[in-house]
């Protein structure tokens, strides 16, 4: 990247982390602080209400995924405001619509009170959550990440006090919870819309415009938003298994195993958000360099987060006594965030830059596909959540090697010897936390590592002179 181009980068990269510092104290709170307040079945119920609330982003359809994709490396000036502006309208009246529908759907099905409240609940978040997406997904297409990170620091912050709010006052209840989470949603969208009223407030266009801008915008996103959907269910078919077989709290359960694995991966997917219209302003063979050396930091850096596992599950096995099974779902998870990581980093991103949606679309379905199957094993024959877990973890893995076989051979690198290396890691760390003590695993997976990095020192030393080379220029 060009001097300027690469200063900006890091820029938006620093305002990224630090939105992602505070969501990194969130969720310590919410893992640390929310399972020990509220009890198992209160803290269940929102976590099923988390767990709906990642899946509304089917409900654009993929438009904003496909003005994200056109608009991608464009700056700010150049957008058509009153085009985008028009959309946006458009599109919160389809949510409120679809919305609408999930509450007569919730009125008229028959459901407990706690679950027909978490459906009304994920409806009105519907609205706000995807009206957030739309302006984000300007912003970072246009490189003004730092406008995005904003407002996921004032929704972050705002659910910080409020939780704090609430365990003063000693409000037990998950619906207190739900209500205040949404109220933080609505403050990021108030910010989200006065930041972007450029074109928010623009003057809108006439109907069969901006229809047909729509048009254009979903049939380029509706791969990417698919893909995004299918790679969803690929962990979350497993947590419905485990709902539709089990209980809640067996699901609770399960979602803070998922919830733990999901805070090593948060920076990561800020880097991503960052990387894609950094890369779409790149030349050619320099998107091939920055590859190399992103896959082999990568591939040096994650396999040492399972390592993490020995003092989170010793602190959080005093702290939180009755989700010791959630610790032994984790040591079987940690291994998918070397795949994932690399999956939401290097794959999908390059996949994007390339306009290769309909390939991750492709890789993602193939992957759900082998998940669904896995889990209904692992319900309906096995019956045990642990084999369901180690199938999360297999259909995650399969589809973070597909997809880095596919482009390794686009970048002209051969990826294999890598590949086996980490999936050879993963698999012993998974091994042994089935067959030997924590302190054991700990040990002898350290002293797998040391060989990987030696067998790998070539291109871990390559990869820092690269960076450090990066940073002096």
């Amino acid at each position: 990247m060009p001097e300027r181009k690469l200063t900006r980068f890091f820029k938006n990269l620093a305002y990224a982390f630090s939105a992602q510092g505070i969501a990194l104290i969130l969720s310590a709170i919410q893992i640390l602080i929310m399972p020990k307040f509220l009890g198992v079945r209160e803290f269940s119920y929102f976590q099923l209400f988390i767990f709906y609330s990642t899946y509304v982003g089917i409900f654009h359809f993929g438009l904003i995924d496909g003005i994200y994709l056109r608009t991608g490396g464009k700056h700010y000036h150049e957008l058509d405001f009153r085009l985008i502006g028009s959309q946006f309208w458009y599109t919160i009246v389809g949510q409120v619509l679809i919305a609408l529908g999930i509450i007569a759907y919730g009125a008229l099905t028959p459901h407990n009170s706690e679950s027909r409240f978490v459906l009304y609940t994920t409806a009105i978040n519907l609205i706000i959550t995807n009206a957030i997406t739309y302006v984000g997904y300007i912003f970072q297409a246009t490189n003004h990440t730092r406008k995005f990170s904003i407002s996921v620091m004032i929704s972050k912050i705002f659910f910080l006090v409020f939780i704090a709010a609430l365990i003063i006052f000693k409000q037990k209840h998950f619906q207190a919870f739900t209500v205040l989470y949404l109220v933080a949603q609505f403050a990021s969208l108030v910010f989200c819309i006065y930041t972007g009223r450029q074109f928010v407030f623009a003057k809108l266009l006439e109907p069969f415009e901006t229809l047909r801008e729509m048009g254009i915008n979903i049939s380029v996103g509706i791969n990417l938003m698919l893909s995004n959907f299918a790679s969803m269910l690929i962990l979350g078919s497993a947590r419905i298994a485990i709902k539709q077989r089990w209980d809640i709290e067996a699901f609770g359960k399960i979602s803070l195993a998922v919830s733990l694995t999901n805070f090593f991966l948060l920076f990561i997917s800020q880097v991503s958000m960052v990387l894609f219209p950094a890369l779409r302003q790149t030349d050619s063979e320099s998107i091939k360099k920055y590859y190399r050396i992103m896959r082999n930091g990568l591939g040096v850096l994650l396999p040492v987060i399972p390592l993490f596992y020995l003092p989170i599950s010793f602190i959080l096995g005093l702290w939180l006594p009755k989700y010791k099974v959630s610790l032994e779902y984790l040591a079987l998870l940690l291994p998918l965030c070397i795949f994932d990581g690399k999956m939401q980093m290097l794959c999908n991103t390059y996949l994007k830059v390339l306009r290769k949606e309909r390939v991750i679309l492709f890789i993602n379905f193939l992957s759900v596909v082998l998940s669904i199957i896995l889990s209904a094993i692992g319900a309906l024959v096995i019956q045990n959540i642990s084999a369901i877990v180690i199938f999360m973890s297999t259909a995650v893995a399969f589809r973070s090697v597909i997809a880095e076989l596919y482009l390794s051979r686009l970048m002209n690198i051969n990826a294999a010897k890598n590949l086996i290396g980490e999936i050879l890691i993963a698999s012993l760390f998974i091994v042994l936390s089935l067959c030997t003590g924590k302190i054991e695993a700990f040990l002898i997976y350290l002293a797998a590592y040391a060989v990987y990095i030696f067998i790998w020192r070539k291109s871990a030393k390559s990869t820092f002179l690269s960076f450090k080379g990066i940073l002096k220029h």
